[in-house]
């Protein structure tokens, strides 16, 4: 989610600052309004865009479950030790944002009820393709989705200029609301993204840019209209969410009104804005690694069960077997632990040996012996220094968990063997990584070896993925 985060603000920076750089100057107002409500929307999508590639390294040499001893080391240990919890920021963080949110959402509410309430008892009057609100507050024109505000007495004198109400009406006929509503919503949600109000104020300038031309373009007479909207520049402000008059905007609609760009200079920088959005698409979308599914390693051993009885035992007996499995679970979330003292271990490896081998097969808890010791495999430098990205691995050596840092302090020749498994989307630490790589230092695999040898116990074992 950070990620996701940190991209979508960086994205958005480098699509404004092409705008100001490159096109906000220039008289291609529709092309730039269309940018502007484009180039927002992808900052958001664009983070969220994978691409699959692939990678010439050997991710398994030998999953891990082809060998119960070492899925009972990595993971299965089933007298752990409660372990306490760290905070929980996650929590903190989305309190904080529904705060946030909201109080964002109760402004932009507030702002949309002040604009409609100056409709119910005030005169409306229908205007070509809008309609004219006449209001007691002196203040400058403006309009809002298919409502013109002017000021009632200036309206009924006829003191409003012809150019003032065409510049509202256009703003009324493009529909210009419509993109300030989204981008305020957007604001709601993304309230931590600074960068959507400058979003906001390039928009309603780019606005004022259309809505000037227009005006132009009918009128035909530049200095009147700008001396008109100097006059005007100087009136009191409007509604946020309104077009309006505006005297910081002002300085710029001037100039624009006497700018040209040429067709061939326009056609290269929308050709750059191109060049913008895949340099984006490169930089922040997200690129997954496609491992192909490792071959299934031929047994090395037959595995060695333990004994059973035909007859079997007694449904109770089977119950109470079941009993001290269940009351040894604890569970969390998606998350399951066996917690089983010795003398229950004891209890449930005799009843065990006493069932049948059906009915030994039906557990969920088991007792095993294992293999002969599986031979061993060198991982190679480039794995090594694969297995260093901590997005996507989880390095385990000799049985404990380690910094991915670690590896740095080891060369590959270091280890006696090496092996990865994939996690399933209900692990632990899936998200923090996808992969879980196992590494045995030379002593610790050499112990392995000796241990399995001469140790002739029944393991304790757990079927993952059985119901329970």
């Amino acid at each position: 989610m950070t990620t996701y985060l940190i991209k979508s603000v960086l994205c958005s920076g480098i699509f404004l600052l092409a705008y100001f750089v490159l096109l906000e100057k220039e008289k291609m107002h529709q092309f730039n309004r269309f940018y502007l409500l484009g180039s927002l929307i992808l900052s958001l999508v664009i983070p969220l865009i994978s691409f699959e590639t692939s990678s010439p390294v050997t991710e398994s040499l030998r999953t891990i479950m082809q060998d119960p001893k070492r899925l009972y080391l990595a993971e299965n240990t089933l007298t752990r030790q409660p372990v306490a919890e760290n905070f929980d920021f996650t929590k903190l963080w989305w309190a904080v944002y529904g705060l946030v949110a909201l109080i964002f959402s109760f402004r932009f509410v507030r702002n949309l009820r002040s604009i409609f309430t100056k409709i119910p008892g005030n005169a409306v009057i229908p205007y070509q393709e809008s309609k004219i609100v006449l209001i007691n507050e002196q203040l400058t024109p403006h309009s809002f989705l298919d409502y013109i505000f002017v000021h009632r007495q200036a309206y009924q004198e006829g003191s409003i200029e012809e150019e003032i109400l065409l510049h509202e009406l256009t703003h009324v006929k493009q529909k210009h609301s419509l993109d300030i509503l989204f981008i305020e919503v957007i604001r709601v949600i993304f309230w931590f993204n600074p960068l959507f109000m400058l979003y906001k104020k390039a928009m309603q300038l780019n606005h004022e840019f259309l809505a000037d031309e227009a005006v132009v373009r009918t009128f035909n007479d530049t200095p009147a209209y700008q001396y008109l909207l100097i006059d005007k520049a100087s009136q009191s402000c409007s509604p946020v969410l309104t077009s309006q008059f505006n005297f910081l905007m002002t300085k710029k609609r001037l100039m624009m009104m006497t700018r040209t760009t040429h067709p061939v200079k326009a056609f290269f920088k929308q050709l750059a804005i191109v060049t913008v959005t895949g340099l984006s698409v490169f930089l922040f979308s997200s690129r997954i690694t496609a491992q192909s599914p490792p071959k299934a390693a031929k047994p090395q051993s037959v595995t060695k069960e333990v004994p059973s009885n035909p007859q079997g035992v007694s449904e109770e007996v089977v119950r109470e077997y079941n009993e001290i499995v269940k009351r040894s679970t604890v569970k969390k979330g998606n998350t399951i632990r066996y917690q089983i003292p010795k003398n229950e271990q004891a209890k449930l490896e005799k009843i065990f040996l006493s069932m049948s081998k059906k009915q030994q097969d039906s557990q969920m808890v088991y007792f095993q012996k294992f293999n002969d010791p599986f031979k061993n495999e060198v991982p190679t430098q480039l794995q090594i220094d694969t297995w260093k990205d901590s997005k996507k691995y989880g390095i385990w050596i000799d049985g404990k968990r380690v910094s991915n840092n670690v590896l740095n302090n080891f060369k590959n020749t270091d280890f006696a063997d090496a092996s990865s498994s994939r996690l399933e989307k209900n692990a632990i630490n899936y998200g923090k990584h996808y992969f879980q790589v196992d590494l045995m230092t030379k002593p610790y695999y050499e112990n392995y070896v000796k241990e399995t040898l001469v140790d002739n116990r029944n393991y304790m074992m757990i079927r993952f993925g059985k119901d329970i």
